[in-house]
């Protein structure tokens, strides 16, 4: 099932602006038949909807469930600033000052994890412009990603671990650590938000640059992102 892919066919075949309800209702009905596929089709949503633009986010989600997570991705960090750019990142995307080129949002995808997908955490490997590494951490249990890209001025490490004592690993901690160039020692005041289907956090870093989430649960790990506002 691809709820994107049926909404813009609908307006591609005639029904610009409608919901794709009415335009294959034999598939809004077999949807909306079953709570299994009511819930499979908002997960599906979410997941494809987070890569989506506003605008083009506007005309789906007219389902129950699918509403309230369009809801949630309309509601996730967004720019305002009229003079920032767009900039792709293999695993999520920033924004950029015109003009000075300074990076003052970054938006990233967390990756599975190895405790999360049942096999060991993968090896560290080589720091990419603008792409996380993704690597074993020096915690016990814990598995980390970095991104440092190349004039960007800081460096983001998310580290994500069983919670404590949790021997069935069903709740995560998620740790944020970032550091600026431009800053001596003092990196606080960072506005950090993690975000999902089902959860929104939102902390601001302390002197060290960090924040915490805590009783997250790591089966939903791979369906959040991290949002850092840089700069206002």
């Amino acid at each position: 099932m691809n709820p994107l892919r049926i909404d813009r066919l609908a307006r591609r075949t005639g029904s610009v602006g409608g919901p794709a309800d009415t335009t294959y209702p034999d598939i809004a009905f077999w949807i909306e038949s079953s709570a299994a596929c009511e819930e499979a089709y908002s997960l599906e949503f979410h997941r494809q909807g987070m890569a989506q633009s506003a605008s083009d986010l506007q005309h789906l989600g007219q389902r129950s469930l699918a509403a309230g997570a369009l809801d949630q991705i309309m509601g996730r960090p967004a720019p305002a600033a009229a003079n920032w750019y767009e900039l792709t990142l293999e695993n999520g995307r920033a924004w950029l000052e015109r003009g000075t080129n300074l990076w003052r949002q970054v938006e990233i995808r967390l990756p599975v994890f190895g405790f999360d997908a049942g096999a060991a955490p993968a090896l560290a490997g080589m720091l990419g412009a603008g792409s996380p590494t993704h690597g074993a951490d020096s915690m016990h249990g814990a598995d980390s990603i970095q991104l440092t890209p190349e004039n960007a001025g800081f460096e983001l490490i998310v580290t994500v671990a069983p919670t404590a004592g949790d021997a069935a690993a069903k709740l995560c901690c998620v740790e944020a650590s970032i550091s600026l160039t431009e800053r001596f020692g003092d990196y606080s005041g960072i506005e950090i938000t993690l975000f999902g289907a089902e959860i929104t956090r939102k902390a601001i870093t302390d002197a060290l640059g960090k924040v915490t989430f805590t009783d997250i649960p790591c089966a939903q790990i791979a369906s959040l992102q991290l949002n850092v506002v840089l700069a206002p």
